[in-house]
């Protein structure tokens, strides 16, 4: 296959240490953390890749999480699929944003930004 003979082989226990210390920046999108992070534990735990242990994923990617609104929020789901969880996370991401821009909820912004909508990051670091 291409791809292998582009990609350098890496051991899976790199990959693990990545995946275990791989956290969300903090104008990184949720979606694009949950992404990373998924992808990382694919490659770190190629076995499991087609009978994903979902629940030690999902609590993972919890634990990186930075903003403590979307990580309490994240936390209350008990959805059973990487793919509805990130819609979910990603979903709430953009709900506590507008909580904050409309003053309802206090906090930080810090890892809710969204891909959707640049506009509104734009718009908001210029009124710091």
């Amino acid at each position: 296959e291409l791809r292998l003979l582009l990609e350098p082989a890496i051991p899976s226990d790199k990959y693990q240490q990545a995946f275990q210390c791989r956290n969300q920046g903090r104008e990184e999108p949720p979606r694009m953390y949950m992404e990373a992070k998924y992808r990382l534990y694919i490659k770190a735990y190629p076995r499991y890749s087609e009978d994903m242990d979902f629940p030690a994923l999902r609590d993972r990617i919890i634990d990186g999480l930075l903003n403590p609104n979307l990580k309490r929020r994240a936390a209350e789901i008990s959805i059973h699929s990487y793919q509805a969880f990130n819609g979910m996370v990603s979903e709430f991401a953009a709900q506590e944003m507008y909580k904050l821009r409309q003053g309802i909820s206090t906090g930080t912004m810090d890892g809710l930004w969204t891909t959707a909508d640049p506009a509104l990051k734009f718009h908001t670091n210029n009124r710091r």
